[in-house]
């Protein structure tokens, strides 16, 4: 497509410019397209490229939100770049969150997926946030901030997409600032908590995965993942290669999370010694079965990531025992290590983070009575550094860098030492 410059002489003499192509109209036939007179012919034939770079684009005047959300799940989401889980995470915020949300209550009420995309405002965005953090759950309560981080992902990400395609000229969820997060008020459960609940559950398909994941802090999908081949014989060295991903009702084997997920763990004796006695009590139960003992065996049996979770909820509730995810066992692990003294980097290789700022980041928690015990040594500090200012003052000299060195008193003269 080109464009050529037209030129007009008007009565008073004075030449003027613009920039003018045909174009396929919807009938089929050519249309004239014109940009606007201008006094100079270099601005026409800027006028033109502008006018040619525009009727390059796709035209997307009609399509709804709705429509483009499915044509970002159909041309972006496809299974080779966007994971099973994260296309059904995705599928149920457009479903749930999105697309049937009334908005513009102040005028003619219509559905978020009804307005035509390039027609979104906004305002329009900031109404459905408020409405997703006040009444966004089925019985009428607020998401939380995160979650609705999470949907408003999803919008923003398809409208980002369709600018880098040309398709509309900004992203309207892009100009509303995101809802604060919360700090978790959820407490980290202490290791004498988790014995306690190992204790209670003694006998459950819960102890073993409940061990697993306090002794190595691996997340619940890689726990559920591992088979016996994936340890040594002494059971003291596992090879995380594998976890198993649940979205809807399937479940199957996946690549662990992230390039660091792939990683050998050492065990704790405590865990060493009941994987040792699970691996005896299988062996012994197939015996009696009559079948043969596999080695390629899952090592927690054939569980469902989401019924693992839920399930363990309702057995610490039948014992009377305050809930407790798995995930947070998790953060107990990351909390004590850093807090006893692990670097930052061993910690990050034991969980499989890609970086370390999500070890420091989400992890890092300060142990309840850290600070009560840091303060009483930093008080120590003090008291020496008062200790120093006094010897200081009555005539010696102290050696701040070294503190237990030998005062030295200060010379009669100035002269050098040997």
């Amino acid at each position: 497509m080109t464009f050529h410059i037209e030129r007009r002489v008007d009565n008073k003499g004075e030449t003027h410019f613009r920039a003018s192509t045909r174009v396929k109209g919807t009938d089929g036939e050519l249309h004239r397209v014109r940009t606007s007179w201008r006094d100079l012919q270099r601005e026409a034939k800027d006028d033109g490229e502008q006018l040619l770079e525009e009727l390059a684009k796709p035209v997307r005047g009609d399509e709804t939100v709705a429509a483009l959300l499915e044509r970002f799940m159909r041309d972006y989401c496809v299974p080779s770049q966007v994971a099973p889980t994260t296309r059904l995470n995705y599928r149920l915020a457009i479903d749930h969150h999105i697309t049937g949300v009334w908005l513009r209550a102040d005028s003619e009420p219509v559905q978020m997926g009804e307005i035509r995309a390039a027609d979104l405002l906004a305002a329009d965005v900031a109404e459905w946030q408020a409405l997703q953090l006040t009444s966004g759950k089925s019985d009428g309560t607020g998401l939380g901030p995160k979650t609705v981080r999470g949907i408003r992902g999803v919008l923003g990400g398809a409208f980002s997409w369709a600018v880098g395609l040309g398709d509309y000229e900004s992203n309207p969820v892009a100009a509303v600032k995101p809802p604060k997060l919360r700090k978790s008020t959820k407490a980290t459960p202490t290791l004498a908590t988790v014995k306690e609940y190992v204790a209670a559950l003694a006998g459950t398909r819960y102890v073993v995965p409940l061990l697993m994941i306090a002794g190595t802090g691996m997340r619940r999908g890689e726990v559920l993942g591992q088979r016996w081949t994936d340890l040594d014989a002494g059971c003291t060295l596992m090879h995380l290669r594998e976890q198993r991903r649940q979205y809807g009702n399937i479940v199957e084997p996946a690549d662990p999370k992230t390039d660091a997920g792939t990683r050998d763990l050492t065990l704790p004796p405590f865990l060493t010694e009941a994987l040792l006695a699970e691996k005896t009590r299988q062996q012994q139960d197939a015996v009696l079965a009559g079948e043969t003992f596999s080695e390629n065996a899952l090592i927690c049996g054939d569980v469902k990531p989401n019924s693992l979770g839920g399930g363990l909820l309702g057995a610490l509730k039948r014992r009377s025992l305050p809930p407790i995810g798995m995930h947070r066992l998790r953060h107990m692990v990351a909390t004590e290590m850093l807090a006893n003294g692990m670097s930052v980097l061993d910690v990050q290789a034991q969980l499989g983070h890609s970086n370390p700022a999500t070890t420091t980041g989400i992890y890092g928690h300060v142990k309840p009575g850290a600070s009560a015990k840091n303060m009483a040594f930093y008080g120590i500090l003090w008291e020496n550094a008062e200790d120093e200012a006094r010897t200081t003052a009555s005539g010696e000299v102290a050696d701040s860098h070294f503190p237990g060195a030998p005062k030295v008193a200060p010379r009669d003269d100035d002269s050098p030492t040997d």
